[in-house]
């Protein structure tokens, strides 16, 4: 009996996952077809055996630039009973930061040191320090109106950590963003706890500063 379970898994809104595919993902990994459906175009799985992660350098042709992912996963352990997430540009579409600082008028300025901070070219933590202190002034009902008219949920999120709620595991939303967003996504998704940095405000505005969690 495998050990394994081969997984290929695409965004319900991109179905990518043809037949084709599996086929291919087949061949390259030298294994007849198995597969088990679990929702047509958008993910599916297949018994195999996996000699130390080799066959994911094999099927990566296969797949190519297409958007799916690829897990290998054994089969004792493939129940987790652990989530930590990320919130923004994951669990929600939007980066929190940036829809601030278009209220404040600056949301190119912001939203590019943003980008470089998620590639890796700028410190994230001095990054966060400079994009903050430009929101200094900001009303504090801002963040009410951001939360409101412009966060919205990523599909399949709630569901993802709603069924690993459901089979025991903890749920956990750890962000670089900060607690009043978090607080909120927290509740509405269904994550146990949440950590993020603290917006400071004083007077109903914005200092420019956080407290780190």
């Amino acid at each position: 009996m495998s050990d394994s379970v081969i997984s290929l898994i695409c965004n319900p809104a991109e179905p990518a996952i043809t037949p084709t595919v599996m086929r291919d993902v087949a061949a390259a990994a030298n294994i007849a077809p198995q597969w088990t459906i679990l929702q047509p175009g958008i993910a599916c799985e297949m018994p195999i055996r996996d000699t130390h992660g080799s066959v994911l350098q094999q099927i990566a042709p296969a797949i190519d630039a297409a958007p799916i992912d690829v897990n290998i996963l054994h089969r004792n352990e493939r129940r987790k009973r652990l989530l930590i997430a990320d919130m923004d540009s994951t669990i929600i579409e939007q980066e929190c930061i940036d829809e601030l600082a278009d209220f404040a008028g600056i949301k190119d300025e912001i939203a590019a040191i943003t980008e470089q901070a998620m590639r890796g070219e700028l410190d994230f933590e001095a990054s966060l320090t400079a994009r903050v202190a430009r929101l200094s002034g900001l009303h504090e009902d801002t963040l009410q109106t951001a939360f409101r008219e412009r966060i919205k949920l990523t599909p399949g999120g709630r569901c993802a950590v709603q069924t690993m709620k459901a089979h025991g595991a903890i749920c956990i939303l750890a962000s670089g963003g900060f607690t009043y967003f978090t607080s909120r996504i927290a509740e509405a998704v269904g994550f146990d706890t949440h950590v993020a940095n603290e917006l400071l405000i004083e007077n109903n505005v914005l200092t420019g500063e956080v407290t780190r969690p």
